[in-house]
């Protein structure tokens, strides 16, 4: 069995799971975001470069980065953005972004993304695997993320935004326009690890 295939086996259970493991309530906040994720499932798995060479090459290029080596360029339109065309899900392991995109298993889960101001968004590989790699703002009407770029590079004002009620929901549909960007980084604080709400209890009528 190959590493790539070792790697797809050991998040296949997870994967599964999304599909069957409840999920939080509508007005809950993600109780673990991954901007320094340690231990657990994060610890660094056997996938290698040269994996994710093989299984990415179809949907985008690879390019010599002066700086990060090889890097990744998907093949997208010129809205896209990383942690946007997707939902998040609670699972064991933390907040885990889902999508349908077909690099989301590696890009979402292992390395780091930046905006290149020429290329567009690239994603530098990495060996540690996490539920998502973002850092998290909050306020009192919007949960906004954005994703984390590689370590000692400075961080940008790429965020998504939605209303609290809506973070599980698909992500795009649900995200506030560019023109509110400016406001909700105003009225949002850079979060690390949000705490759930208290549920309410509402006793039932038989």
């Amino acid at each position: 069995m190959t590493t790539l295939a070792r790697t797809v086996v050991r998040l296949v259970p997870l994967a599964a799971a999304l599909s069957i493991a409840p999920v939080a309530g509508a007005g809950d906040l993600p109780r673990r975001g991954a901007a320094v994720p340690r231990g657990g499932a994060e610890e660094k798995s056997s996938v290698s470069l040269e994996d994710f060479v093989e299984a990415l090459g179809p949907w985008g290029t690879w390019k010599a980065h002066p700086r990060w080596g090889k890097v990744w360029r998907p093949g997208v339109d010129a809205e896209w953005r990383p942690y946007l065309r997707g939902r998040w899900a609670q699972t064991p392991e933390g907040w885990y972004w889902v999508s349908d995109e077909p690099w989301a298993w590696a890009t979402y889960h292992f390395g780091r993304w930046f905006l290149e101001p020429l290329a567009g968004w690239t994603w530098v590989p990495g060996r540690r695997w996490a539920p998502s790699w973002v850092q998290w703002r909050e306020g009192e009407a919007l949960l906004g993320w954005a994703p984390l770029p590689p370590e000692g590079t400075a961080f940008g004002t790429s965020y998504t935004f939605v209303p609290r009620a809506r973070v599980e929901g698909p992500a795009e549909q649900a995200a506030i326009p560019p023109t509110k960007l400016a406001l909700a980084l105003r009225d949002t604080k850079p979060i690390r690890a949000p705490a759930r709400p208290q549920r309410v209890a509402v006793a039932r009528e038989r």
